[in-house]
């Protein structure tokens, strides 16, 4: 009796999850179909699994451009256990999309590696769409708006010069000279924090939280959004080993936004802190909200330099690989200045007028080689149609920056690293190297400035040249969130002996 007892029980489990199997199978069928609609284009989908074997490991950027070729649609449409992933490949659509229905495509999805794994839910970037996140962009845009941002150009050029003398010293350490320029800004700007010449904790604290953000941002950290179930497997679960990792970095990254920021915080209560955003917002605070002024004063400058340290620094890294590359684009860039400059000063913001090659070879850099070249992705927070075609809520929308800024129909030879193409007036900037709509990048104006000012700076003083081996191994990158070139040698030579 016992035993046919647990028959029946194996049957009865067995049955009721068949029924339950074919109800999600039946439901998701028929809101697929939603007034006879299908999903965009994709690769074709398995049983089950869906598209989970198609998915790129690395440079995804480029299989995704290649999908939108093939299938002859611009918006791809991909399925992992039900959880559905589109990939925007252009311009258009992006707009149409991130821009024109932003009430609907601004939301972040649950990005589970980053924000509940690692502990990045501070993060502006990567929180979700709401009232805490309304607050925190709304002070960003007072502190980094283009009439704001003009104020941190004394401490952009401060620190650039920093790096030149850095580079004279010791050239063959120019990746940790960019990291210590990049941390110099903005612990200044952030803090008030002036950062030690050599082995600075604050710098050395946020470069191993931005490692942990290369790993999660990667796909290996998409598939956990895509598969929440893994985040409830242990660690030895194929696909779950990110949450061993864990344990190595989320102490960094916890530091990276409290340390600098009770040390502001003490600064301030003896009544003796420098003017920076830590301590605006937290004076402010005293005649206002002060537990929400503390909250915005610790997140937006640690949301300021994570956002945008990684991010200047790969794309300068970029351009030692473009003038290694294109020597005749630098040697161009060089007379332009040394016309402007005769040789007897560095260059300033001043002079950006008078530098449009130079300010080309700046866009250049952000088209060619995008520090975030899949952006970040959005979340579809309810139904929509899309030229004929169902895209459900929640699904995942990444924008195809690397795409968008290689279209042949837009930039004549995208491959191919050619400033010029910047000196004509109705050629597009590379604005989607910020991403999309809402969620576009608040510090733009400040990124944007601070390279300048580093390539005419570095330009105006240095030669650029490669250091042995063939110079096209120099154009390899990483994959992730942020995208790097992997190391490379060049050599820097000073162009005059003052």
């Amino acid at each position: 009796m016992a035993q046919l007892w647990l028959h029946l029980n194996f049957f009865d489990i067995a049955a009721g999850l068949c029924i339950l199997t074919l109800v999600l199978f039946v439901s998701r069928r028929m809101r697929s179909q939603q007034f006879h609609l299908r999903f965009p284009p994709g690769p074709k989908r398995l049983p089950l699994v869906g598209n989970l074997f198609d998915l790129p490991q690395s440079h995804e950027w480029r299989t995704y451009r290649k999908w939108a070729q093939d299938y002859g649609w611009d918006v791809l449409h991909c399925d992992v256990f039900g959880s559905h992933l589109l990939v925007v490949n252009s311009a258009a659509a992006a707009e149409d999309l991130f821009d024109k229905r932003a009430s609907l495509y601004s939301d972040r999805p649950q990005m589970r590696a980053l924000n509940e794994i690692l502990g990045f839910d501070w993060e502006l970037a990567f929180m979700r769409f709401g009232d805490g996140w309304r607050r925190l962009r709304a002070q960003f845009h007072t502190h980094f708006q283009p009439a704001a941002a003009v104020r941190y150009r004394v401490t952009e050029a401060r620190a650039v010069h920093d790096l030149l003398r850095r580079l004279h010293d010791s050239p063959d350490e120019f990746m940790q000279h960019l990291k210590h320029m990049s941390g110099e800004i903005f612990m200044s700007i952030g803090y008030g924090i002036q950062v030690e010449s050599h082995n600075d904790p604050f710098v050395n604290t946020a470069d191993k939280a931005l490692q942990a953000l290369a790993v999660a941002g990667s796909p290996r950290g998409l598939i956990l959004d895509l598969l929440p179930f893994l985040n409830y497997m242990p660690a030895w679960f194929p696909g779950a080993g990110f949450k061993a990792e864990r344990k190595n970095w989320h102490n960094h990254i916890a530091e990276m936004a409290n340390a600098p920021f009770e040390r502001v915080r003490e600064a301030v209560a003896n009544g003796n802190g420098e003017v920076n955003i830590a301590a605006t917002i937290l004076q402010q605070g005293r005649q206002q909200d002060s537990a929400v002024a503390e909250r915005l004063a610790r997140q937006l400058p640690a949301s300021m330099y994570l956002a945008g340290m990684d991010t200047i620094v790969s794309s300068l890294a970029s351009f030692l690989v473009a003038m290694v590359l294109h020597p005749e684009a630098q040697r161009k860039a060089q007379q332009e200045l040394d016309v402007v400059l005769l040789g007897k000063r560095l260059p300033t913001f001043d002079d950006q007028a008078e530098l449009p090659y130079v300010s080309a070879v700046a866009k250049e850099i952000l088209r060619w080689r995008p520090a975030v070249p899949m952006g970040l992705p959005h979340s579809v927070v309810a139904d929509d149609t899309y030229k004929g075609h169902y895209i459900p809520a929640g699904t995942t929308i990444l924008g195809n920056v690397w795409a968008i800024l290689h279209d042949e129909d837009v930039y004549t030879n995208p491959d191919v690293f050619m400033p010029e193409r910047f000196l004509d007036p109705s050629t597009p900037d590379p604005e989607a190297a910020f991403g999309f709509g809402k969620r576009k990048c608040p510090g733009r104006f400040m990124a944007t400035d601070t390279l300048f000012i580093a390539i005419a700076s570095i330009l105006a003083t240095f030669d650029i040249t490669p250091s042995g081996g063939d110079p096209e191994f120099l154009d390899r990158y990483t994959s992730g969130i942020i995208s790097y070139p992997l190391p490379f040698k060049c050599s820097l030579h000073p162009r005059s002996k003052v």
